[in-house]
């Protein structure tokens, strides 16, 4: 059985619910949708490196660190004693009555079938035969191991020098390098028109005994060259720590921009010797014809940090013989999101609105107007020209209407007021004119 309920009621209650239930739903669903894609809310630095630099430095007035004693070889230079002749053709040997020309360091190609490389009192050495133009290319042509003597054949000595520039410009020449008990010398040849030159390297550096040298190391970005002797890059990686460290220098030139050298440090300490690379610019610079004291040394560096991977760089100027080192960190950001947790039980709770709105709808029904109601809300549409009395109005005659909208109709046409009589259980309202009273009765 339905139960009754004033119309007004379960109309609001019907509202509420329904009201409710779309809310506590669209809530829900939004927050569903928030916690399946993350917030991004910020970064959070996950690893970084720091660089200092510190320089080992001749001791002078100026310079202020730690003194530092270091074992340096001794130098000793010793003769090979390399002697370089050329096999004739066989043409040439009998207009000059010879078959080989001994000791000479400038010939026309062709005449020369070989080239005789002889090292005295040394009976095996091994040897590198390279092509090679400064701070571009270098090519090996030839290696391996001799007994006494090196044998190279001219034309193909020739033919190197003369064809690769044709394809790539450059000042070209081949290096011979000779190696015996750790020893190195080399012979240079380069071409001159239709000649070949010779230049022979008779002295080489042996290294025995050590002797004692006292620096100053000190720390800094800045240093003069000419009294820096050797400058450490120290790399510290966050926040875990790294003892392998790959590095690649790299020298800008008014030339352009060459690999000096790659390599990977068994520490966070990368040496380097300025000094050096500063001589080799100066010579690849007097190679070209160019003259200018200022270039730039850029080390890129690349160390890790637990799982990630750090790429720093630094970049050394050297302006008038005094550098300046700028660093540049890397560091690895992450990005945060926050993720907001769902209960899937709250959908339940937005259910329980909808719920309760299904059992109002099918449990409850509107309570039907009694004709009293009816009649009052009728007559509150017309209050103004409603009079309420506690005596029932006297007149001649009474006439009795069916319908309370044909007094109000009445009254209205007529300009009468409408007077509303309330008995015990009856409810009458009036229209009188001219002693004849119009009346609707209601009893209840």
């Amino acid at each position: 059985m339905r139960i009754n309920l004033n119309k007004r009621l379960r109309l609001f209650l019907i509202f509420t619910l329904l009201i409710l239930a779309i809310a506590l739903t669209y809530t829900n669903v939004v927050a569903l949708e928030a916690s399946s894609h993350p917030i991004l809310i910020g970064y959070q630095t996950v690893a970084y490196d720091s660089i200092y630099y510190s320089g080992l430095m001749t001791p002078n007035p100026f310079s202020h660190g730690i003194n530092v004693t270091i074992c340096k070889p001794i130098i000793k230079y010793e003769n090979l004693s390399v002697l370089a002749s050329i096999i004739l053709y066989s043409n040439y040997s009998k207009i000059l009555g010879t078959n080989e020309l001994i000791n000479v360091t400038h010939f026309p190609e062709y005449i020369a079938k070989y080239l005789l490389i002889d090292v005295k009192n040394v009976s095996c050495f091994k040897y590198n035969v390279i092509l090679y133009d400064v701070g571009v290319y270098n090519i090996t042509l030839l290696s391996g191991t001799a007994k006494g003597q090196l044998l190279l054949p001219v034309s193909a000595l020739s033919y190197a020098l003369n064809n690769f520039s044709k394809y790539i410009p450059g000042n070209y020449e081949i290096i011979v390098r000779l190696c015996y008990n750790n020893k190195t010398s080399c012979t240079i040849i380069y071409s001159q028109g239709n000649c070949l030159n010779l230049k022979i390297n008779n002295i080489v550096i042996a290294y025995e005994g050590k002797i004692k040298e006292n620096y100053i190391n000190t720390t800094g970005n800045s240093f003069p060259l000419q009294l820096l002797q050797e400058l450490c890059i120290h790399v510290r990686s966050y926040p875990n720590y790294s003892n392998l460290t790959c590095y690649e220098i790299v020298v800008n030139t008014t030339l352009g921009s060459l690999i000096y050298k790659k390599g990977i440090a068994n520490s966070s300490i990368i040496p380097l010797n300025v000094t050096n690379i500063s001589n080799y610019v100066s010579e690849l610079l007097y190679k070209y014809g160019v003259y200018s004291s200022g270039f730039d040394i850029i080390v890129y560096i690349k160390n890790k940090s637990g799982n990630y991977t750090l790429d720093p760089y630094i970049v050394i100027s050297n302006n008038a013989g005094f550098i300046t080192i700028t660093s540049y960190n890397s560091t690895v950001n992450m990005p945060v999101y926050l993720k907001e947790d769902f209960n899937r039980l709250n959908f339940i709770y937005s259910a329980l609105p909808a719920a309760a709105l299904i059992l109002l709808l099918s449990l409850t029904k509107n309570k039907e107007e009694s004709l009293k109601e009816r009649t009052m809300r009728k007559l509150r549409k017309v209050k103004k020209i409603l009079i309420e009395t506690s005596e029932k109005p006297f007149v001649k005659e009474v006439i009795r209407v069916n319908d309370v909208d044909d007094i109000i109709k009445y009254s209205a046409n007529l300009g009468k007021p409408i007077i509303l009589y309330k008995g015990k259980n009856v409810l009458e309202v009036w229209s009188i004119d001219n002693d004849i009273g119009y009346v609707y009765s209601v009893n209840y």
